[in-house]
Parts: C-alpha cells; sequence; structure tokens
C-alpha cells in the first residue's frame, strides 16, 4: 500500500543521507542507523537535566513517517544528499556543529510543514534559498549562522510570518537591515559579522515591537546619533550594536528601563560624554562603551546601577583622573576594564571590597605606586592587567594565594621583586600567561618582556592569546534549544516503534 511504499522510500532516503555525511567511519554515534530495526527506530534517547528525553536520530509521526531528525555535534561530513526532499513529513532538522558542505538543497522546498531548521557552525554555502519565504510557511526557528552563506536575503522572507528566531550571524550576507522590516513578529535576530548595511535612526527598530536580543555587531551599520528610542524598547533584554560606524553622543535617556539587561556599543564612533541618565537603565548587567572617542568622566550615576557586573570603557580618552571611587559601591561588579582611559593615581584600598572581580584591566594608563597585596587575596581573580603603567616598589607577598589567576600582565612598569612564591607553590595549575619584566623581577614561570622590547606584549588582549573580552554572555538557550520545540520521547510512540522493529522488552 501507499504508506508502506512512502516507509521504504523514506528508508532509502535515510541510508543515502547515512553514506552520504560520512556514516560509519565518520560519526561519532550510529544511533541504530542501517540497523535490522523499522526506520523509526534509528534513535537513541537521551536524558536532558529537566528530566525530559529527547531521540537522537529520527523521530516519526503516527503514521511512521520521518517529521525529525537531530543528529547535532556526530562529525557528519559531506554535503546534504537531494533525496532527503522525499521526506515530506519533515517539520524538524538539527544538524548543527557538524562539518557538512555545500549548499542547501532545493529539493528541500518540500518540506512544506517545517518549523525548525538549525544548520549553524557547518560549512554550507551559496546563497539562502528563495524557495524558504514562499514554501516553509510555518518556519519558527532559522539558524544558518557561523556558515559561509552569501548573497542577499530572498525577498520572499517577508512572508515568514511564523519566524521567531533568525539567526544569520559569521556568514557572507551583503543587504540593507530594511529588508528584513516585514519579519513583525521576530523575537530573536542575530545578524554580526555579515555586511549588512543602513543607517541607525528612529526607524530602525520599526516593525520589531516583540524583539528580545538583537545582535547586529560587526556590520556596515552607519549613523550620526544612536537613538534613545533603542534603549526604551519594551522588550529588548540584549542589544549590540559594537564595531560599526555609529558615530554622535551617547543618546539621553528620558524613561526608566528595567528590562534591558545587555548594552554594547563598542567600536564605534561616539564621542561626547556618557549622561548622567545612564541609570534610567536600572537592571543592566553588561555594559561595553569601548573603543569609541568618549571624553569627560564617567558619571557617579554608575554607582547607582547595583547590578551591573560588567563594565567595559576601554580605549576611550576620559579626563586624566584616578579610578572613581564609585566604583566601591559596585560590590557585583564581575569584569572591569578601564585599559587606555587617562587614568593615574594608585590602586585604592577598596579594591579589597571588590569580592566578585574575575576580570580587573587598567592597562596602557599612567598609574603609578605600589602593587597591593589585597589584589592576591581577592578569592576570584583570574585577569589582572597592570601593565604600561608607572607602577613601582617590590611586589607584595602572598601571591601564592591567588590560585585562581590565569593572566598576570605587569611588564612596562618599574616593579621590583620576585614571582618565586607563585611559581614553586602553583606549578601546573591553571594560570595561562605572566608576563614581566625579567631584568627586574626574579620569575622561574614568567614570559620576559623587558622595557627595551618596545613592541613586546603589544595588544595582548587581541592577539598574543586571543582573549576574548566580552563576558560569557550565553544567548538564551530556549531561542535555539530542540528539547523545547522537539518535546520529549512519546512512550505510545516507543512502543509502537517497538512493535513494528520486532523488540521486546
Amino acid at each position: 500500500n501507499r504508506d508502506d511504499i512512502s516507509q521504504f522510500i523514506e528508508r532509502y532516503v535515510m541510508a543515502v543521507f547515512f553514506y552520504a555525511t560520512g556514516g560509519p567511519k565518520d560519526w561519532v554515534e550510529r544511533h541504530k542507523f542501517m540497523s535490522e530495526e523499522h526506520l523509526c527506530a534509528w534513535f537513541t534517547s537521551k536524558n536532558l537535566n529537566d528530566g525530559e528525553v529527547v531521540a537522537i536520530g529520527l523521530s516519526c509521526d503516527n503514521d511512521l513517517r520521518v517529521e525529525e531528525i537531530l543528529m547535532p555535534k556526530n562529525k557528519l561530513v559531506g554535503s546534504l544528499p537531494t533525496e532527503m526532499g522525499h521526506l515530506e513529513k519533515m517539520h524538524f532538522l538539527d544538524l548543527k556543529d557538524n562539518q557538512l558542505e555545500g549548499s542547501i538543497p532545493d529539493e528541500l522546498e518540500r518540506w512544506t510543514s517545517m518549523e525548525f531548521f538549525d544548520v549553524r557552525r557547518n560549512g554550507l554555502a551559496g546563497p539562502i534559498p528563495n524557495w524558504i519565504g514562499q514554501n516553509w510557511k510555518s518556519l519558527k526557528e532559522l539558524a544558518l549562522a557561523q556558515n559561509f552563506f552569501s548573497g542577499t536575503i530572498p525577498a520572499s522572507m517577508e512572508g515568514l510570518h511564523e519566524l521567531r528566531t533568525l539567526s544569520l550571524s559569521d556568514n557572507e550576507i551583503q543587504d540593507s537591515l530594511s529588508k528584513l522590516y516585514g519579519l513583525t513578529q521576530l523575537e530573536y535576530l542575530y545578524l554580526d559579522d555579515n555586511m549588512f548595511t543602513g543607517n541607525v535612526d528612529s526607524f530602525t527598530m520599526r516593525d520589531f515591537d516583540d524583539l528580545v536580543q538583537f545582535d547586529i555587531s560587526a556590520c556596515d551599520l552607519e549613523g550620526d546619533n544612536f537613538p534613545t528610542d533603542i534603549l526604551t524598547h519594551p522588550k529588548l533584554e540584549v542589544i549590540d550594536f559594537s564595531d560599526n560606524n555609529i558615530a554622535g553622543t551617547f543618546p539621553v535617556i528620558t524613561f526608566e528601563n528595567r528590562i534591558l539587561r545587555y548594552l554594547s556599543l563598542a567600536g564605534n564612533d561616539l564621542t561626547g560624554i556618557m549622561p548622567g541618565s545612564i541609570d534610567s537603565l536600572v537592571d543592566i548587567h553588561h555594559l561595553d562603551i569601548s573603543g569609541n572617542d568618549m571624553t569627560g568622566t564617567i558619571p557617579p550615576a554608575l554607582g547607582k546601577m547595583p547590578k551591573l557586573m560588567y563594565f567595559f570603557a576601554s580605549e576611550n580618552p576620559f579626563d586624566s583622573g584616578p579610578l572613581p571611587e564609585f566604583f566601591s559601591k559596585m560590590t557585583l561588579l564581575r569584569e572591569l576594564s578601564m585599559s587606555g582611559t587617562n587614568l593615574n593615581g594608585v590602586i585604592p584600598d577598596w579594591i579589597s571590597e571588590m569580592k566578585e572581580l574575575v576580570l580587573f584591566d587598567v592597562s596602557y594608563n599612567q598609574m603609578q605606586g605600589n602593587v597591593p597585596e589585597s589584589l592576591w587575596n581577592l578569592p576570584k581573580l583570574s585577569y589582572l592587567l597592570l601593565n604600561r603603567n608607572k607602577f613601582s616598589g617590590n611586589l607584595p607577598t602572598g601571591v601564592g594565594n591567588a590560585s585562581n589567576m590565569k593572566l598576570l600582565l605587569l611588564d612596562k612598569n618599574d616593579i621590583s621583586g620576585d614571582l618565586l612564591e607563585y611559581c614553586d607553590k602553583n606549578a601546573g595549575h591553571q594560570l595561562t600567561k605572566i608576563i614581566a619584566d625579567c631584568d627586574e623581577v626574579s620569575c622561574d614561570c614568567c614570559d620576559c618582556c623587558s622595557d627595551h622590547e618596545h613592541n613586546c606584549n603589544d595588544d595582548i588582549m587581541f592577539t598574543n592569546l586571543g582573549f576574548n573580552w566580552q563576558h560569557n554572555y550565553t544567548r538564551v538557550g530556549y531561542a535555539f534549544s530542540p528539547e523545547i520545540l522537539f518535546g520529549p520521547v512519546d512512550p505510545n510512540q516507543v512502543e509502537k516503534l517497538k512493535t513494528v522493529s520486532g523488540v521486546h522488552s
């Protein structure tokens, strides 16, 4: 009958898929593929942390037709075979974190019930097919990030009225942001590291009333002023416009915002001062204005933002002065980066109260005085950058207590003493790098960088270590999480599979 023919065809299709994508030689797990069991039993059950169970491999509907393929991180290679177009009941595909190449086959336009399509972090290329917007009308999640897709956004995309998540990050797409204005129901939009163009103004958020996260960093956006209405959006929790060409001043914020958690405007051309109204961002956790041309002083209003945990202001020509005392009120700070901001004075005594600090960066300034012993006793400090200042005197004892240190930069100062206590006590521990002037500091485990070596340890945070200075803000799991859409394995379906496969408990 017709059902038997369809199941025979789909078994053939999945056999083609198996061999076309490197099975069994390259696959990490086989998930019963090519076994004698029924096609719908080609999966491995996996328990999730929340107690749910998902099927890694294939899942079928009640008519035993393949409708879902979930196989991330399985070292799939090769390209998607055109035969997959015969899986006409497909509505879920998750093949992220594999090594697939080629393009998305045009035959997949037959998947008219498709809701979730995730092929992030592969090697796929070519244009985004125009038929996605024409045929996949039920699509809710489209995740193509970190591939080699190129070209423009198909005009048909505006017909995806159910689309909630669009992830195109790290591709080679060149188009105008306005091409997406028809997608009014979007909640998660990731366009970073492409070549999107457009002017950032009061119309930028037009039609994006439901956005929760918006990342369009490292594109080609321009603008004369960053609009205030973006910072007063009623639902946005994440805003990342970093590494674009936005000029003008930081906007005055006229309404209290208790929604925004993450704001990055780093690497633009902003000028002027940071307004005192910055404390209107009441619940913000992460604020990054580094790499602009902002001047004046950092407003004391920042000290009224008790939930701020990550503050990056490096590489701005602020007025000369000591490390602002209002930072002492921000006891939740985990990362404080003030490199290249014309700081002077000493490291203040209140630094000993910053028990949550993981990163403290005051490099490339004019700070002086001794390195305080209290730095070694900060329990979570892992990254300490004091290089290229005017610190002097002997290093304090107790450095062996800094057991969480991963990066310690002391070069281009006038510091003497030794770090032998650290080298002996922490031999083989997790420290990644110490750089110091070995003519002045005795250290068996240091990389040496003398004062006369002018190019030594230049731009270490971008070159020498490739260190990621943005804190590890994780995009919310449910934006892409397969178990949310996939759901648990239906026990009744499992019993049905046991029956058709001849498997008995």
